[in-house]
Formats: structure tokens, C-alpha cells, sequence
């Protein structure tokens, strides 16, 4: 058993040709399908043969970093709109839970190897459900989640590269100690956008 710190998440190959819409529950089977090993030398028999690999997720932390490995082959990124949870990610089939409370977004130069980051966190008041957008010295709110259904709009879910999840047993733990300050309370001060159709702020 090894521990982890973040789960890197890879594309399955056909995405590397053209962008296809996955869910992130779809790109976890795939980092846990079993790999077939060819040519292995078997310590019994003493033949070459054919090994089998499968990683299997048993444990996880009370704050899960999900990577999504988004660079090509050919050096371009990989824009699949991927579909993941807001609230209640189960990814070991036990109890424990997440909630999704920040991702961050990169958005690729044609042709380029280089980018621009953005975040988008989720306030953690209590009675607030807001969601910011944070791009570099400007802080706005964001049209994050569809307001029917609670997921991540399109726009967000292709340039989403590291979604930030913690269990819902520490978030519990965290909002009942009353020195927490929200650095985004209603007091706050920030530039409101004059265009978040697609969420982005500008």
C-alpha cells in the first residue's frame, strides 16, 4: 500500500487524437484498468510470460489533489471537456465523500507550450454557496455551476487541469472552529465583472 498525495489522472489514448467529453468517474477506471506486462521473466517457472498490473484505490486523504494530465504526445494540449463532481465524489465505493473546493484552469497558447492559470474557489462560509474567480491581482465572482443541477459548466470543464476536493468529515470539523476567517466574506472587497457569461470574469 502507498499513500498519496495527488492522483494523476491520464487521458486514455484516443483523446490524444481528437478531444472527446469524458467524466472523471471514466478517467479513474481508466488509471485503474489492469496492464498486461509482455515478456516478464516468472521467478517459479523460470519462462517469460505475461504479467498482469492493477492499481486499486483503498484509502484516501482527507484533502484529494486530482491532476488531470492534459499534455499530448505532440507537445498540444488535450481540451476534452471533462464532467466532475461538485459535491459527493466517491471514488473508493466506502462512505467517505468529497466536495469540490477550488480548481484551477489553464488556458493554452496556440501552438505554444506556455499558458495562462486561473483558480476558481468556492467561498467557505457557512451560509454561502459563491464561487470566485481568481485571475492574477483580479478577484470576481463566477457563473461556476449550472443552477438546476449543480455541475460545473462546459466552459469550466475543458481548461480544468487540478480540481481540490476535501471530505466532507473534515470540512464537519473545519467550519466548527469559530477562528476561521473567510478572506471572502461579505465585507470583502472585490471588482465585480461586467461580462461572466461563461464564467471566467473578464
Amino acid at each position: 500500500d502507498n499513500e498519496f498525495d495527488a492522483l494523476l489522472l491520464c487521458f486514455p489514448a484516443s483523446h490524444h487524437d481528437r478531444d472527446e467529453d469524458c467524466t472523471l468517474e471514466q478517467l479513474i477506471a481508466h488509471y485503474s484498468e489492469t496492464e498486461f506486462i509482455p515478456n516478464c521473466d516468472c521467478n517459479i517457472c523460470n519462462q517469460k510470460t505475461t504479467l498482469s498490473k492493477q492499481i486499486a484505490i483503498t484509502t484516501c486523504p482527507p484533502i484529494l489533489c486530482v491532476v488531470l494530465c492534459r499534455k499530448k504526445l505532440d507537445g498540444e494540449s488535450i481540451t476534452s471537456s471533462v464532467q466532475f463532481p461538485v459535491s459527493g465524489l466517491n471514488i473508493t465505493g466506502h462512505e467517505l465523500q468529497y466536495d469540490l473546493v477550488g480548481t484551477i484552469h489553464h488556458m493554452p497558447k496556440k501552438n505554444s507550450d506556455t499558458g495562462h492559470y486561473t483558480s476558481i474557489c468556492q467561498s467557505q462560509q457557512s451560509q454561502s454557496c459563491s464561487w470566485f474567480n481568481y485571475n492574477d491581482h483580479e478577484v470576481s465572482f463566477s457563473n461556476f455551476t449550472n443552477k438546476w443541477n449543480d455541475k460545473a459548466l462546459k466552459a469550466h470543464t475543458k481548461m480544468a487541469t487540478i480540481l481540490f476536493y476535501v471530505s466532507g468529515a473534515l470540512q464537519t470539523r473545519i467550519r466548527s472552529r469559530s477562528a476561521i476567517v473567510d478572506l471572502q466574506d461579505d465585507t470583502t472587497s472585490y471588482s465585480s465583472p461586467v461580462n461572466d457569461k461563461d464564467g471566467t470574469g473578464e
